[in-house]
């Protein structure tokens, strides 16, 4: 084997493995956002929901900086506004 081939194959090995490198690194980004995705289901990792958990009588928002003004929450059961449905 002289020096040419030996170069052309050192070459050719080399980006053999940048190849594989950048694979992994694909695959890896691909599960990254799988995983991401998956946290975002329904109330993620906090167990509150849609936004709002429950704090004695009063609901306050998921921030926990501001009360929900129930005023403007419509009853799915009687249609009036104030009060949700389970207070019904």
């Amino acid at each position: 084997m002289n020096v040419e081939e030996l170069q052309n194959s050192l070459e050719a090995h080399e980006q053999t493995v940048l190849e594989r490198k950048n694979n992994n690194k694909v695959a890896e980004q691909a599960l990254q956002a799988r995983t991401n995705h998956k946290s975002r289901g329904r109330g993620g990792w906090t167990k509150s929901g849609r936004g709002r958990k429950r704090e004695g009588n009063s609901f306050i928002s998921q921030d926990g900086k501001r009360p929900i003004d129930k005023r403007k929450i419509q009853c799915y059961n009687c249609d009036k506004f104030g009060h949700f449905a389970h207070e019904c």
